[in-house]
């Protein structure tokens, strides 16, 4: 409690002290902040590029910004950019939702390798990646699937790590905070010989998780159920990672372990029970240079996971079974098969499964007389979903007593397991026009073995007005491939696979400004419309009775039109405010998209002064989000909310040696994400703090 006061009597001490500071401060701007050197993506070409040349609507989040931030996890970094709403699960399963699309998918990658998962296309373990390896993430909102295949509907997040070059010695990093988190990290990287680096890293977080109020669950009402309880959020995390690259090869591996609190439960009641994942990739590619102009560049890939969905409770002690519901509400045996549907103990369960994916691809690369551009190439990449496992000693479906815990894998497994092999190629055309004007097309074709074919093309038009500004007109399309779950589930009480489901497409047109009306000033707006067809969902016409489960289908509509903006104005190249708005209208099949606020935004300041403090603080603010009402929901809409976080960064005060405080949700405001009617919505976790060190060898 000493730090946390004397935090932030600090805090109000720099507040009073604002105006002095740039009262003080020479009003110069440099020539070089002013007119220096671009920053370089990429993401949205598949090779490097200045931002302003880029045909997408990008934003670039650096280790710089990561560290004068309060953000802890990548998923709260993902949400904090303009336009992203987090999302949870009853599992404990977060994503991130850009442009209104809550039916769409947002491809995750490290260092350009896709790390969705299989059984549903999630890439919620990586939500607590160490912040410290990271370089800077490129996030593109907008179609991806022209140059990366599945999953990029909605999106692209690609985090670049810091190599042997950036690092160049040694960082330990150390954190810890409020809900018992502790953890820490080694990083090291240097060049060994000419221009041969090496990437060496190892992290792991662990924390009890905030224990946030559930005030009800499925069994409300019931003597069994837990609420009002505690939901669950612990989690543990460990990656180990190496890198060996130069200009013309690399080599690189990551070993991940995740282990995390269901949320709530697998069926909507308050249970103690665990989900894990155990995985790992290894990657390697090398540019093969046949003259000045065209580089080849053959790849290999391998990633594995070992998941586990479920272990611990499904419902509490003393549940029994009211199936048929009928009068009198005491435990029966209503298959006779002289065991009462009754579980003193609680009802338990556990399923996983194994799968791996494996590809390689040749792309080239080849420039025309400086005004063409084109990429390409072929590939084939083949995955699996096996060893699957169901654990029960309750039938998941006509839910009587097995009398003990069991492997009911022969009988009722969870999913059937299956297999794909995707064949196709790319391609794309950049064509620098004029000065200031250049064109892009480009497309992509699959062959999917369980499905058919998928076409996808993009084009743009990119036209730098003046040295301030810049004009993109944009558009694309995307598609999700049906994952192993919406194909092979089974003998599930909610949701059964589909092995005839199509993929999920859109359509997105888009208009990005980007201008500098002033030197110190920088602002952003874009426009988008967007229509996702067959989305995938559950048919409930599916269901012969209201009790059976309903059957993925291609019975989702989605259509988005939105404006997104954002501007940043410096005093100083340290010291600047930024804000950012956005607006989006969505329909699901024709109605208001629940859960999708039409407003949402954030704004705030970094001050840095006296060459070694820095303090930023941003609000986000979230508008009101809409209900279901169609599907049953007879809640009124869940309330705005806006929360405040801070942080307080010391650098090199001692060489090399960092210190940050971390200040969440200061103003400690009760808000909510939004939930299923089965529960109450999830309490979000009130003021928190946090701090870190890191030292630089």
């Amino acid at each position: 409690m000493k730090i946390i006061t004397r935090l932030m009597m600090l805090l109000l001490i720099l507040s009073l002290c604002i105006p002095c500071v740039f009262a003080q401060e020479d009003e110069a701007v440099t020539e070089l902040f002013l007119f220096g050197e671009e920053e370089l993506v990429v993401t949205a070409a598949r090779y490097e590029q200045k931002l302003s040349e880029a045909a997408a609507s990008i934003m670039i989040i650096t280790a710089d910004d990561i560290k004068k931030s309060g953000d802890t996890t990548l998923i709260e970094v993902l949400k904090n950019v303009h336009g992203g709403l987090e999302r949870m699960a009853m599992n404990g399963y977060s994503r991130v939702v850009f442009r209104g699309q809550s039916i769409g998918s947002v491809k995750m990658m490290v260092d350009g390798h896709a790390v969705n998962e299989l059984l549903y296309g999630n890439y919620d373990w990586w939500r607590n990646f160490d912040l410290d390896i990271i370089k800077q993430i490129e996030v593109i909102k907008g179609p991806g699937s022209a140059l990366y295949g599945t999953d990029a509907l909605s999106g692209i997040v690609n985090i670049i790590t810091k190599k042997g070059k950036d690092v160049k010695g040694v960082e330990v990093n150390a954190r810890g905070g409020s809900f018992k988190t502790a953890g820490g990290s080694i990083l090291a990287g240097d060049i060994i010989k000419d221009d041969l680096g090496y990437r060496f890293f190892l992290q792991q977080t662990k924390s009890e998780g905030p224990h946030c109020p559930l005030e009800s669950d499925i069994l409300n009402g019931t003597p069994y159920t837990r609420c009002p309880g505690t939901m669950n959020e612990g989690f543990k995390t460990t990656t180990l990672g190496l890198d060996l690259e130069n200009n013309d090869f690399y080599v690189r591996g990551m070993y991940f372990q995740s282990q995390k609190d269901m949320l709530v439960g697998s069926s909507f009641s308050l249970a103690d029970s665990e989900i894990y994942s155990e995985q790992y990739f290894i990657e390697g590619a090398y540019d093969y240079k046949l003259n000045e102009d065209i580089v080849l560049t053959p790849k290999v890939y391998y990633h594995y996971w070992d998941d586990v969905v479920l272990d611990g409770q499904v419902f509490p002690a003393g549940y029994y079974t009211i199936v048929p519901a009928l009068p009198p509400y005491i435990p029966k045996d209503f298959n006779f098969d002289g065991i009462l549907e009754y579980w003193p103990e609680g009802v338990y369960g556990a399923g996983g499964f194994k799968s791996e994916l494996y590809g390689t691809e040749l792309k080239f690369e080849t420039s025309l007389n400086e005004i063409v551009k084109i990429i390409g190439g072929v590939f084939v990449e083949k995955s699996r979903l096996y060893d699957v496992y169901t654990k029960a000693n309750m039938h998941p479906t006509a839910f009587y007593n097995y009398g003990s815990f069991m492997d009911v894998s022969d009988s009722v497994n969870f999913n059937k397991g299956g297999k794909r092999t995707i064949t196709g190629t790319f391609a794309q055309f950049d064509w620098k026009i004029k000065d200031g004007l250049a064109a892009i097309v480009g497309a992509r074709y699959e062959n999917y073995s369980d499905f058919g074919n998928t076409f996808n093309p993009r084009c743009g038009l990119i036209w730098e007005f003046s040295e301030k500004g810049n004009l993109k007109l944009l558009y694309g399309t995307a598609f999700k491939a049906p994952s192993f779950g919406e194909l092979y589930n089974q003998h599930n009480p909610i949701a059964v696979g589909n092995e005839d489901l199509n993929p999920q497409n859109i359509k997105t047109a888009e208009i990005a400004l980007s201008y500098k009306p002033l030197d110190k000033l920088q602002t952003e707006l874009t426009v988008f419309q967007s229509k996702i067809t067959d989305g995938i969902g559950l048919d409930a016409s599916s269901k012969i009775l209201p009790t059976d489960p309903a059957i993925f289908g291609n019975v989702l509509e989605q259509e988005s039109i939105g404006v997104e903006t954002q501007a940043k104005y410096y005093f100083k190249e340290k010291t600047y405010l930024y804000s950012s708005f956005v607006y989006v209208e969505s329909e699901t099949s024709g109605d208001d998209t629940l859960d999708i606020p039409q407003y949402s935004g954030s704004a705030g300041f970094n001050l840095n002064f006296a060459r070694y403090y820095n303090w930023n603080t941003m609000l986000y603010y979230v508008g009101e989000q809409p209900r279901d009402g169609r599907g049953g929901d007879p809640r009124d809409p869940l309330n705005s909310y806006s929360v405040v976080d801070t942080a307080f960064l010391i650098e090199d005060i001692i060489e090399g040696m960092d210190i940050k405080f971390i200040v969440k949700n200061v103003f400690d405001k009760t808000y909510y994400y939004p939930s299923s009617t089965s529960t109450s919505d999830y309490t979000r976790p009130g003021r928190d703090y946090s701090m870190s060190v890191g030292y630089k060898f």
